[in-house]
């Protein structure tokens, strides 16, 4: 199975937008790993980097 990119661009209004997204983001995140602890959380960290790290590794089929 072949990966695919593709290269976007935002519009201006768009772009507009980016603060209230990424705080939105960093609310989400928040969330998502307020009942671990910190050891929990930086073990989850940790295999969430190597999970993209092996996904970026994976070269594209052209």
């Amino acid at each position: 199975m072949g990966l695919r990119s593709a290269l976007i661009s935002l519009t201006p209004a768009a772009l507009d937008k980016m603060q209230g997204v990424r705080e939105a983001i960093a609310s989400v995140n928040s969330d998502a790993v307020a009942g671990l602890e910190p050891d929990q959380r930086e073990t989850f960290l940790a295999t969430l980097r190597s999970i993209i790290a092996a996904l970026d590794a994976i070269p594209d089929e052209e």
